[in-house]
């Protein structure tokens, strides 16, 4: 088999159907959590960076409070040369309270976009101050306002930082989803191995040789499936077994010109052909869908979990950043689309699980027990629900008008 046939059979596997869910779930939640990091640690470093031109203009403005005062433009310009010596700091400036620049100290050097502007007032000051003015930059009681400190401070290390943080994070983000990525295709192809013996099993069933036997080394699903199927073999064996023995009953009967035992074996046999295809049928059907339906279903839980655990640190994103794209839209739209897709997941498969077992109970139930509270409108529903699955019914519309007050009746509900 050529690379490109084995490419395009992987790509129509159950495996592939899953580890594409588990690539995009995986990459959508890296993203989600890189973005909230990177945009945290941007503005933990604004906050630095704010908080140390503060600190530095504030203890400007307490050693020139006095030459302030005497607006001493000598002093005031050596204090001021003083604090610009600092290697962040890209220029200082003194006002007096009437905005009056006494002093202006400037490095060219410095690009004006990777500034920091920060002022803080320079005060009388006074003995007894209330607290609440220990918090903010306003003048406190009995003090009056000498004038104003402006500092301008260099951010570039700061966005040196921020662009290191952001590469860093990407390449950590990326190399995590690939590891992810990676095992989780090893699960998978663990997780499938089993399926192989299931699938091979189910085939050799399908082609007619009810005597094979899957072997059930495992007590989980996969196991209980092998063990299914190995009943429903043995059951199709049997009836294959009892079609031959109708068979020569029939040839029997009609050398003996018996017409009415000729006519109920025929009418039996018809009914046992009837059942050992609608049981190979359902041996497809049920073991090729309900394991890839469960695992589905365990996705879907999953990315109801994963979803449910995201949402409020997406929501605290969007409360203090604003309203952001997530999948390409909205995320006030998004919140409650994701939400209601894997709802819809996971409702879906039950639907799925319940169709597989009303069309599993039919084919194994028992052939000619009658009963007496036969339900005549469950009769049709499930009558119906074989002919669907089969799947092709040309320009056939059907029209379902049930009674809703029905009283039971008495017969086989198989046969009916």
């Amino acid at each position: 088999m050529s690379p490109k046939n084995i490419f395009q059979k992987f790509q129509k596997s159950f495996r592939f159907r899953l580890f594409i869910i588990f690539t995009l779930s995986t990459a959508l939640i890296t993203v989600v959590f890189s973005t909230v990091f990177i945009l945290r640690e941007i503005r933990s470093s604004h906050q630095e960076a704010s908080e140390k031109a503060r600190l530095l203009a504030s203890l400007l403005a307490d050693r020139i409070r006095l030459y302030l005062y005497a607006e001493d433009r000598d002093n005031l310009y050596r204090l001021a040369e003083e604090t610009a010596q600092h290697p962040q700091v890209a220029g200082v400036t003194v006002l007096n309270s009437d905005g009056t620049v006494l002093v202006n100290i400037a490095k060219p050097k410095y690009n004006p976009s990777n500034t920091l502007d920060e002022r803080v007032s320079v005060t009388s000051g006074t003995i007894a101050t209330p607290p609440e003015s220990e918090l903010t930059n306003a003048p406190k009681r009995g003090e009056t306002v000498l004038g104003t400190v402006r500092l301008k401070l260099d951010t570039s290390d700061h966005n040196q930082k921020i662009h290191e943080l952001v590469i860093y994070t990407i390449i950590t983000s990326l190399s995590f989803w690939l590891l992810v990525l990676f095992l989780s295709y090893l699960a998978l192809q663990w997780m499938t191995r089993s399926f192989n013996s299931l699938m091979q099993g189910v085939k050799n069933i399908r082609e007619g040789d009810y005597s094979v036997r899957i072997e059930t080394g495992t007590d989980d699903e996969p196991g209980w499936a092998a063990v299914a199927i190995n009943e429903l073999a043995e059951s199709l064996e049997q009836r294959e077994a009892q079609n031959r023995c109708l068979q020569e009953e029939l040839v029997n009967a009609m050398k003996l010109e018996v017409q009415e035992e000729k006519r109920r074996l025929m009418a039996q046999l018809i009914q046992t052909n009837r059942m050992t295809s609608l049981g190979l049928l359902v041996s497809s059907m049920a073991h090729e869908i309900n394991n890839p339906n469960g695992s589905i279903r365990l996705a879907g839980q999953f990315m109801t979990k994963a979803w449910k655990d995201a949402l409020p640190v997406l929501e605290g994103v969007a409360r203090e950043e604003g309203n952001f794209s997530i999948g390409g839209i909205p995320f006030d739209t998004a919140r409650e689309e994701i939400t209601k897709s894997a709802d819809t997941i996971v409702r879906n498969t039950d639907l799925i699980e319940r169709v597989i077992h009303d069309l599993r109970a039919y084919s194994l139930g028992e052939g000619n027990a009658f009963r007496s509270n036969v339900n005549l409108n469950t009769v049709v529903s499930g009558a119906l629900a074989i002919i669907r699955a089969h799947g092709k019914h040309g320009d056939i519309a059907f029209v379902v008008d049930l009674a809703q007050y029905l009283p039971p009746v008495k017969g086989n509900f198989q046969q009916l």
